[in-house]
């Protein structure tokens, strides 16, 4: 962790250190590097700076109420996402991280163009193997074929999607550390230092892909089993398979920040699912963005990334409730 002036804290720590000012002391350890996550991470380095007695009496006086982080760190659904999004274009553009980041914005293109002509070529293919049953049975005309292969296509584009999604974090791996690093400069007033392999950034993705693909089949079972049910099942089963799809496709994009913090994938999930009406708004928000025509397909995932990481900041800041005392 790089020095910085503000000390975030939780609420009953300010409270304790008003109560016995002059009692209490102040320790701060900077310039820690994290070589190792997972279940035994390892720390090495660092610089302590301690204060005894600590009057945290004078820093408050300075900033009576707390900054204007502690208001973000309490998540407000679409404000937080609007926050997150539009701190993403600060990094990309302001801070011209896109020229870093032309590799995977290229590969996520040319993956969305790949998805979508496989798509295509899985409806064809499914076209032609049923239609001419389906013709058969309920006598249908040809043109009708052209209208089957759409249906079929629009129903995989869902699930397609939050493949898209999680391949993208693939692509993006080995630059997430680099990025997290300036939302939390950004966010937070400093960086958390962490060391990693091209293999460990790469690693969690491909986790979070599998499970990603685990939960499109448990909701493709579900939507099928609710569209048994005539007319009311049908519309649940679209009620329920839309918003599924779009948290899906979200938590790919909100782990690797999760993982840098040392969450395991339970634990990150848990923390996702309580949150799951802000990552399904975070969620629709990026999918406006992707679906611009060929400029989104560039564009959209690299937003989705950066702000990804941002609103996981936000997410995890949210669970100490910290104060933050500038000095």
């Amino acid at each position: 962790m790089h020095k910085s002036n503000n000390y975030y804290m939780t609420s009953n720590e300010v409270e304790l250190h008003t109560a016995e000012a002059g009692t209490t002391a102040l320790a701060i350890v900077s310039g820690i590097t994290l070589s190792r996550r997972g279940s035994s991470p390892k720390c090495s380095g660092g610089e302590l700076e301690f204060h005894l007695p600590w009057d945290i009496g004078s820093l408050l006086k300075k900033v009576p109420h707390t900054t204007k982080y502690n208001n973000q760190l309490k998540i407000n659904m679409s404000k937080d996402v609007k926050f997150a999004f539009q701190k993403a274009h600060e990094i990309i553009w302001k801070l011209g991280y896109w020229k870093f980041l032309l590799i995977p914005i290229f590969l996520s293109a040319a993956l969305a163009a790949l998805l979508l002509g496989g798509c295509y070529l899985f409806s064809s293919a499914i076209s032609n193997f049923l239609y001419p049953h389906l013709s058969e049975f309920f006598n249908l005309p040809e043109w009708m074929k052209s209208i089957f292969i759409i249906v079929v296509f629009i129903f995989q584009l869902g699930p397609c999607y939050v493949v898209f999604r999680s391949l993208v974090l693939i692509c993006y791996g080995p630059f997430l550390d680099r990025i997290s690093k300036k939302a939390e400069e950004l966010v937070n007033g400093y960086s958390n230092e962490v060391d990693t392999s091209f293999i460990d950034s790469i690693k969690r993705p491909i986790l979070m892909t599998f499970y990603s693909i685990l939960g499109i089949f448990g909701v493709l079972v579900g939507a099928f089993a609710l569209g048994i049910v005539p007319l009311i099942g049908v519309l649940l089963s679209g009620a329920f398979t839309l918003p599924a799809n779009i948290f899906l496709s979200s938590i790919s994009y909100i782990d690797p920040y999760l993982e840098r913090c040392g969450y395991q994938p339970k634990q990150a999930f848990n923390l996702m699912w309580k949150n799951k009406t802000t990552l399904i708004i975070f969620g629709l928000a990026g999918l406006l963005i992707t679906i611009i025509p060929f400029v989104g397909w560039f564009v959209g995932p690299t937003y989705s990334v950066v702000a990804g990481i941002i609103l996981s900041i936000l997410l995890h800041n949210q669970q100490a409730e910290p104060v933050v005392v500038r000095q």
